[in-house]
């Protein structure tokens, strides 16, 4: 009788005569036979619907990897946090690290309505920091909002697209031309 679930140590190459190995998680539903469903490769890679990760994190499935960020919230209002995704590092010049240089933001734009899983408002927010002492993730450098409309340094666009200048100097968008040969904007 086969496992239901099990874990187990698998040889990365069957005819190296080296001790790498992986680990394997295994499960089956139903009394089927237990399938490998993750891994952990020598190398430190995750890999989910794989036994062979090319990256730090993979997911795979026949109709696209897919990954979710969920709150345990029941009762979403507006602003209410949705998941970040956070891109940091552990510099050694820095003072107290890992550090932020970018995150992504999901929130809640409004009220959302347990009676449909439609009414479920919700904006992006990008945020980078920027190269100098003070924190410049206070407010987002780019938002997609619930209805499709985009603000560079705006938090609340009312148009399609929306860009504040940043400061002195940068009040004005420029368009080039990649095969342009002069290299001048059009």
């Amino acid at each position: 009788s086969d496992w239901g679930a099990r874990i187990a140590c698998v040889r990365q190459n069957a005819t190296d005569s080296q001790a790498d190995a992986a680990l394997s998680f295994w499960t089956g539903a139903n009394d089927a036979n237990a399938t490998e469903k993750m891994r952990i490769a020598m190398n430190g890679h995750v890999g989910i619907g794989t036994t062979n990760p090319s990256m730090d994190l993979c997911v795979k499935a026949a109709d696209g990897g897919q990954l979710s960020l969920e709150t345990t919230d029941t009762a979403l209002q507006d602003g209410d946090d949705l998941g970040h995704i956070y891109f940091q590092a552990h510099d050694s010049d820095l003072s107290s690290p890992p550090a932020n240089g970018a995150i992504i933001r999901g929130e809640a734009a409004g009220n959302w309505d347990n009676s449909s899983s439609y009414d479920a408002p919700a904006r992006l927010k990008f945020y980078t920091q920027n190269d100098g002492t003070g924190n410049g993730m206070g407010k987002p450098r780019m938002v997609i909002t619930h209805g499709g409309l985009v603000g560079m340094n705006v938090e609340a666009p009312t148009s399609e697209l929306e860009i504040e200048s940043s400061g002195a100097g940068h009040n004005s968008i420029s368009l080039w031309c990649a095969n342009s040969s002069s290299g001048d904007p059009f």
